[in-house]
């Protein structure tokens, strides 16, 4: 005997069954990649200072300030210390930071990364626009605009850095 099953139903099973949000990042990945040869740049630093600003951004633009969709988030949040906010029932709390998770790859030599989880079932509705208060979701639009606040950054703090040391040089040699 065949079940017949709605859309409705098939999405519901796919979302249930689905443990971690996964966001397409290989464009991502060849940025911090180009970045991290282009500065010479520590990889393992910078992808846990990518991975912090990522994850504060996901808590900010979460639309449920309190509760278990950013509890979600609590174990990564722990693991990078970015700081949580309080509030929400404590409850919703326990649950979702149980289904919650983080992988520290940094020391994966060739490819250091981090994997950030929110296993909350209704996690990827809230991403795709579920919620009125953050419509075009959390993780993306974060993620776009992570590297090039990043790039912005690290070309000033260069860029200072360098004037700093030929200010030095010029000073030696007068």
């Amino acid at each position: 005997m065949a079940a017949i099953t709605t859309g409705r139903a098939k999405a519901r099973q796919k979302a249930a069954g689905l443990k971690t949000m996964k966001v397409e990042t290989g464009a991502l990945s060849r940025r911090i990649s180009k970045m991290i040869k282009e500065y010479n740049l520590d990889a393992a630093w910078f992808v846990r200072s990518l991975a912090f600003e990522a994850l504060k951004g996901f808590m900010e633009m979460n639309p449920v300030y309190t509760g278990r969709s950013r509890a979600g988030w609590y174990i990564a949040a722990k693991a990078l210390g970015v700081p949580i906010p309080p509030g929400g029932h404590p409850w919703d709390i326990d649950e979702g930071k149980a289904e919650g998770d983080f992988e520290d790859h940094l020391r994966d030599g060739k490819h250091p990364h981090v994997i950030l989880i929110n296993g909350v079932e209704y996690i990827l509705g809230l991403e795709y626009g579920r919620s009125m208060q953050a419509p075009y979701g959390m993780v993306r639009v974060t993620l776009q605009g992570l590297t090039k606040t990043q790039s912005d950054e690290l070309k000033r703090k260069l860029k200072r850095r360098t004037r700093d040391r030929w200010e030095k040089i010029k000073a030696t040699t007068k």
